[in-house]
């Protein structure tokens, strides 16, 4: 009597794309030898950087040699009889077209550990053991940027073989085939030419471009710089290359796009403005002269302003043309805190507002409350002059 066996094997992975129709991802498939790890008595005979302990456990094969030519393919199928349990097969590696232009917004793929593993194929009622996996670092998971955030769409679902096989365990006939649900593709704000702009200026400094269509508020450029590579990361990096990216003193890792803080400048003043015009504290024609700093009434801190010399009378549409810093000093030393606190929380200030960017650090609104609870200080009229120009705490 034949028992039944079921073997899975895999979808291709949904890929990306951006404006300008330019795709991000693509598969590059290259031919490798092979041989089964339960033929392997010592694996430290092997390069370490392999990682062949770990791939042993998912895909029961190890690499000896990837990448052959034909030649290379043809000289060893007449000699493939000399060794038992090797074979070559056909592999695919995920490959970026723009390995550093999305590293942080896209992000990377690489290997789940075993128990997270078992839990994806259980829930497709399969078994680590009995499913073949076509990448050549074997199963692939998002693990950052949208990679990460979309995995389960951009995973699909594996397919089914079903076999009769005999006692010793040898496939005889194929009884049904499910085929694999490929993932999808996902098509993304980004565009590829600003990103080529910013990454290029930016030229490995350290900082990071984010540009947003007012329109809809999409994400067109979101660059954070230094950058790494995605496909080393991807399809095998040796330990000491890795350990050069964690310890190097510019944070290559680190998104400075959606995790770095860094106050907010002149380009939180309309929403100074708006406080203002809200509280009727100002209007439009409401004037002052910038003689190109304030002076805080209470101790006689002196606010200086970006132009010496200043801008001369200033009402509001001319404070926001020519950012005045004196206006808004003065704005926000006639401003309530808790008010203004509340005002820009209700604007998105220190909350999360990027739907799909991973690990997003929030924003920082400070609140009286705050300061002394850290600070064991109470909150001056200075403070709140500060922030008036996005300085100080926020």
């Amino acid at each position: 009597m034949h028992l039944i066996v079921t073997r899975s094997f895999p979808p291709e992975l949904g890929g990306m794309q951006s404006l300008m129709w330019g795709l991000s991802r693509e598969l590059s498939k290259n031919f490798m030898i092979k041989v089964f790890a339960d033929y392997i008595d010592n694996h430290k005979d092997f390069d370490e950087k392999e990682n062949f302990k770990t791939k042993s456990k998912l895909n029961r094969e190890l690499v000896i040699k990837r990448n052959l030519s034909k030649e290379e393919i043809a000289k060893f199928e007449v000699r493939k009889y000399q060794f038992p349990s090797t074979f070559i097969d056909e592999r695919y590696s995920r490959e970026s077209l723009y390995p550093y232009l999305f590293s942080h917004s896209i992000g990377y793929v690489g290997n789940l550990s075993d128990d997270n593993l078992k839990d994806i194929l259980s829930k497709q009622n399969l078994s680590p053991r009995e499913t073949i996996f076509k990448y050549s670092n074997g199963f692939l998971s998002g693990k950052t940027g949208l990679e990460n955030i979309y995995d389960k769409e951009l995973r699909g679902s594996f397919g089914k073989k079903i076999y009769e096989v005999d006692a010793s365990g040898r496939l005889l006939n194929e009884r049904e085939t499910i085929n694999p649900i490929d993932g999808k593709d996902l098509y993304t704000s980004l565009d590829i030419e600003s990103q080529k702009v910013a990454f290029k200026e930016l030229n490995n400094r350290r900082g990071a471009v984010v540009a947003i269509d007012i329109s809809d508020g999409s994400i067109v450029t979101y660059i954070s710089s230094p950058s790494f590579s995605v496909n080393q990361i991807s399809n095998g990096l040796s330990q000491s290359d890795f350990d050069n990216l964690i310890y190097d003193d510019n944070k290559p890792f680190f998104d400075r796009a959606s995790q770095g803080r860094y106050s907010p400048a002149s380009t939180i003043k309309p929403a100074i403005g708006m406080y203002g015009l809200s509280k009727g504290i100002i209007d439009w024609d409401y004037e002052i002269k910038d003689p190109g700093f304030f002076i805080l009434p209470e101790t006689g801190r002196v606010y200086r302003g970006w132009l010496k010399g200043g801008h001369g009378k200033v009402n509001m549409r001319k404070a926001m043309l020519v950012s005045s810093n004196t206006y808004f000093f003065s704005l926000a030393y006639q401003s309530d805190i808790t008010e203004l606190s509340e005002h820009l929380y209700s604007l998105g200030f220190g909350q999360k507002v990027c739907f799909d960017c991973f690990d997003e650090d929030k924003a920082f609104v400070p609140t009286p409350e705050w300061k002394y609870s850290l600070m064991n200080a109470g909150w001056v009229k200075g403070d709140t002059v500060n922030l008036g120009v996005g300085q100080g705490y926020l």
